[in-house]
């Protein structure tokens, strides 16, 4: 195979690409190193390995890359409208949430 010329711009490309390169070094020492009979259950234990990690890394280079272009634009400034339900009663936090309990008639003066 002739070698070839990539243009990479993405720092995040260029990372994935080089965890590419070395993940596929370690599958080849994974083959090389495996005893009789085993180069198979060694080989592809190390590519599953390879494949989940270098997924999951990219997944979160992806993620980071939106979160970070939405923390860049700031928070929206719109207000948020809420519909009211006059069917729902208000609540205060830590009220008793809108049930009345029946107190029974104080009997202390009775002895």
């Amino acid at each position: 195979m002739q070698p070839q010329t990539i243009t990479i711009d993405d720092p995040v490309e260029w990372l994935l690409i080089e965890k590419v390169r070395a993940g596929l070094a370690e599958v080849r020492r994974a083959g090389e190193q495996a005893g009789r009979g085993r180069v198979l259950d060694a080989v592809d234990s190390s590519a599953l390995a390879f494949g989940r990690s270098i997924a999951r890394e990219a997944c979160r280079a992806v993620l980071q890359g939106q979160v970070d272009a939405i923390e860049k634009k700031g928070r929206p400034c719109d207000t948020a409208i809420v519909a009211s339900d006059a069917r729902m009663p208000a609540v205060r936090l830590g009220s008793d949430h809108g049930v009345r309990r029946k107190t029974s008639p104080s009997f202390a003066g009775w002895s």
